[in-house]
């Protein structure tokens, strides 16, 4: 077992949870790094706080950005307190530059195919249980929703750091990917040996990915979801935001 010394040794590192990645079973495969000295924010209750402040009816951009000032201080406390792993659904903020820059943190995150990624939260979200992040509509219903647009943008979110324009413009874009560059190990589901081997290089932490958290919606779903044309169409679509940014990672060699 670690002694707690060797623990405080350990290099400091921020893990950017970008939903529906991989990156609960990343996550937990790192906190056994970390034993004692990790934080991580509680999306539930983050989302929580932030309604308790707004009208019953909330703005759901102005919802977003609330539940981010509440994770971002959360992250942000704890790193301060000297905890050595970070992590949570938190967008990417100035901030990080600083734990960098004044207080040794790498930071890491984990990103997979637009199109799957959006496939994985549609599916997870429309059959998990309890009503927090639950989506009450079919997919032809939930496709024609401004939320669908925005699930379609996500990684764009989390490198600008706020909510993008719609349509997103190649500022913004050119702006996420900049944020995206500073990090010290940026993977894809798709390549993960290279991933585990950047965290590696970046921590010296040999890292055991297991899958923690599978979807609960049905396998012959799931299957359709991803195997028909039409959906895959329709979804490609309303990802034209991540794809682009996606793309322009793995043109500058980052992904």
């Amino acid at each position: 077992m670690t002694s707690l010394p060797e623990l405080r040794r350990r290099p400091r590192l921020l893990f950017m949870h970008v939903p529906k990645t991989g990156g609960s079973s990343v996550a937990t495969g790192l906190r056994r790094h970390y034993r004692l000295t990790h934080a991580h924010t509680n999306a539930r209750l983050s989302d929580a706080a932030a309604r308790l402040q707004m009208d019953p009816e909330p703005d759901f951009v102005a919802l977003q950005e609330l539940r981010q000032q509440i994770r971002l201080g959360e992250v942000l406390i704890a790193g301060l307190k000297g905890k050595r792993f970070l992590t949570g659904h938190v967008w990417f903020n100035r901030a990080f530059r600083r734990l960098q820059d004044e207080h040794g943190f790498r930071l890491a995150t984990l990103l997979r195919e637009p199109a799957e990624r959006w496939i994985s939260e549609y599916l997870y979200r429309s059959h998990k249980s309890g009503t927090y992040a639950r989506l009450g509509a079919e997919l032809d219903e939930f496709t024609e929703r401004p939320e669908a647009r925005h699930m379609g943008a996500t990684y764009v979110r989390y490198f600008l750091g706020r909510m993008p324009s719609e349509p997103v413009t190649h500022e913004e874009l050119a702006e996420a990917a900049d944020n995206a560059a500073r990090f010290d190990v940026l993977g894809r589901l798709e390549a993960l040996d290279e991933f585990r081997q950047g965290v590696r290089d970046a921590t010296g932490i040999r890292l055991d990915i297991g899958h923690r958290r599978g979807s609960p919606a049905p396998s012959h779903k799931r299957r359709i979801y991803r195997e028909s044309e039409t959906i895959r169409t329709r979804v490609e679509a309303l990802c034209s935001a991540d794809r682009a940014l996606f793309d322009l990672l793995l043109e500058r060699g980052l992904l």
